[in-house]
């Protein structure tokens, strides 16, 4: 069974979705969880942060492509 770890946390569902994406163009898979019916109630899921998860075996991967893309 897969371990996943918090790779980052977001505030809004979008933003985890678009780093979400890069991560899978990369061959990393992803997902994300939030408390929002899957999205269909954003409002569930005020003042909680939605979270971004990786296999803890490509998260030193994932980590350099998310800094890489916050030094831009």
């Amino acid at each position: 069974m897969a371990e996943f770890v918090i790779l980052k946390e977001f505030l809004q569902r979008h933003d985890a979705e678009m780093i979400k994406n890069l991560l899978e163009e990369n061959g990393i898979k992803s997902i994300v969880q939030a408390d929002d019916c899957g999205g269909l109630r954003p409002f569930l899921s005020f003042g909680c942060t939605i979270k971004l998860k990786v296999d803890i075996s490509d998260a030193e991967e994932a980590r350099i492509i998310l800094n890489a893309l916050e030094e831009k």
